[in-house]
Protein backbone atom coordinates (compact mmCIF):
# COMPACT_ATOMS: atom_id res chain seq x y z
CA UNK A 1 0.00 0.00 0.00
CA UNK A 2 1.43 3.39 -1.04
CA UNK A 3 0.78 6.34 1.23
CA UNK A 4 -0.73 9.34 -0.50
CA UNK A 5 0.87 12.72 0.30
CA UNK A 6 -1.05 14.99 2.63
CA UNK A 7 -3.26 17.34 0.58
CA UNK A 8 -3.08 20.98 1.61
CA UNK A 9 -5.09 23.96 0.41
CA UNK A 10 -3.36 27.32 0.92
CA UNK A 11 -5.79 30.26 0.99
CA UNK A 12 -4.24 33.73 0.83
CA UNK A 13 -5.10 36.78 -1.23
CA UNK A 14 -1.47 37.98 -1.23
CA UNK A 15 0.04 36.26 -4.24
CA UNK A 16 3.66 36.47 -3.07
CA UNK A 17 2.84 35.00 0.34
CA UNK A 18 0.63 32.29 -1.20
CA UNK A 19 3.27 31.29 -3.74
CA UNK A 20 6.07 31.19 -1.17
CA UNK A 21 4.05 28.99 1.21
CA UNK A 22 3.07 26.68 -1.66
CA UNK A 23 6.73 26.32 -2.68
CA UNK A 24 7.82 25.51 0.89
CA UNK A 25 5.05 22.93 1.35
CA UNK A 26 5.55 21.35 -2.08
CA UNK A 27 9.29 21.04 -1.40
CA UNK A 28 8.43 19.26 1.86
CA UNK A 29 6.48 16.62 -0.10
CA UNK A 30 2.91 17.81 0.35
CA UNK A 31 0.32 17.90 -2.45
CA UNK A 32 -0.56 21.60 -2.52
CA UNK A 33 -3.25 23.67 -4.21
CA UNK A 34 -3.97 27.35 -3.75
CA UNK A 35 -6.93 29.71 -3.59
CA UNK A 36 -6.93 33.50 -3.54
CA UNK A 37 -10.17 33.91 -1.58
CA UNK A 38 -12.67 32.06 0.57
CA UNK A 39 -15.22 31.43 -2.17
CA UNK A 40 -12.60 29.87 -4.43
CA UNK A 41 -11.45 27.76 -1.48
CA UNK A 42 -15.00 26.46 -0.96
CA UNK A 43 -15.24 25.56 -4.67
CA UNK A 44 -11.99 23.64 -4.44
CA UNK A 45 -13.14 21.88 -1.26
CA UNK A 46 -16.27 20.78 -3.11
CA UNK A 47 -14.11 19.23 -5.86
CA UNK A 48 -11.42 17.54 -3.76
CA UNK A 49 -10.71 16.46 -0.22
CA UNK A 50 -7.98 18.36 1.64
CA UNK A 51 -6.38 17.12 4.83
CA UNK A 52 -5.24 20.57 5.95
CA UNK A 53 -6.35 24.08 4.98
CA UNK A 54 -3.98 26.96 5.74
CA UNK A 55 -5.99 30.16 5.52
CA UNK A 56 -5.31 33.83 6.01
CA UNK A 57 -7.84 35.66 8.18
CA UNK A 58 -8.18 38.71 5.97
CA UNK A 59 -9.64 37.58 2.64
CA UNK A 60 -11.92 39.17 0.06
CA UNK A 61 -15.53 37.94 -0.27
CA UNK A 62 -15.37 35.56 2.73
CA UNK A 63 -12.93 36.06 5.59
CA UNK A 64 -10.84 33.25 7.00
CA UNK A 65 -12.96 32.81 10.13
CA UNK A 66 -16.12 32.37 8.05
CA UNK A 67 -14.22 29.93 5.83
CA UNK A 68 -13.11 28.06 8.94
CA UNK A 69 -16.73 27.74 10.10
CA UNK A 70 -17.88 26.47 6.70
CA UNK A 71 -15.08 23.91 6.56
CA UNK A 72 -15.79 22.73 10.10
CA UNK A 73 -19.48 22.28 9.28
CA UNK A 74 -19.09 20.70 5.82
CA UNK A 75 -15.73 18.90 5.99
CA UNK A 76 -15.11 18.13 9.66
CA UNK A 77 -12.18 15.80 8.86
CA UNK A 78 -10.13 18.69 7.42
CA UNK A 79 -7.93 20.54 9.88
CA UNK A 80 -7.71 24.31 9.52
CA UNK A 81 -4.63 26.34 10.40
CA UNK A 82 -5.27 30.09 10.54
CA UNK A 83 -2.50 32.57 9.83
CA UNK A 84 -2.50 36.35 9.68
CA UNK A 85 -0.33 39.45 9.58
CA UNK A 86 -2.40 40.81 12.45
CA UNK A 87 -2.96 37.73 14.58
CA UNK A 88 -4.31 39.25 17.76
CA UNK A 89 -5.20 37.37 20.91
CA UNK A 90 -8.90 38.01 20.13
CA UNK A 91 -8.67 36.60 16.59
CA UNK A 92 -6.69 33.57 17.78
CA UNK A 93 -9.26 32.91 20.52
CA UNK A 94 -12.16 33.20 18.05
CA UNK A 95 -10.40 30.90 15.58
CA UNK A 96 -9.74 28.27 18.25
CA UNK A 97 -13.35 28.53 19.47
CA UNK A 98 -14.52 27.89 15.89
CA UNK A 99 -12.36 24.80 15.63
CA UNK A 100 -9.03 25.95 14.20
CA UNK A 101 -6.32 23.35 14.68
CA UNK A 102 -3.69 26.07 15.18
CA UNK A 103 -3.03 29.77 14.66
CA UNK A 104 0.17 31.25 13.26
CA UNK A 105 1.41 34.76 12.74
CA UNK A 106 2.53 35.35 9.15
CA UNK A 107 5.89 36.28 10.64
CA UNK A 108 6.38 32.56 11.41
CA UNK A 109 9.54 30.89 10.24
CA UNK A 110 9.63 27.98 7.82
CA UNK A 111 10.33 25.41 10.54
CA UNK A 112 7.34 26.58 12.58
CA UNK A 113 5.08 26.38 9.52
CA UNK A 114 6.31 22.89 8.61
CA UNK A 115 6.00 21.64 12.19
CA UNK A 116 2.43 22.95 12.46
CA UNK A 117 1.39 21.46 9.12
CA UNK A 118 3.03 18.12 9.98
CA UNK A 119 1.22 18.04 13.32
CA UNK A 120 -2.12 18.94 11.69
CA UNK A 121 -1.67 16.28 9.02
CA UNK A 122 -1.08 13.61 11.66
CA UNK A 123 -4.04 14.73 13.77
CA UNK A 124 -6.58 13.16 11.44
Amino acid sequence: MVDQPTKILVVDDQELSRDLICQVLTSAGYAVRAASDGLNAIRQMEEARFDVVLTDVSLPQMDGLELLTQIRDRWPDSRVVVHSDLLTWRVARLARAEGAYACLSKSHNTAQLLNTIASASLAG
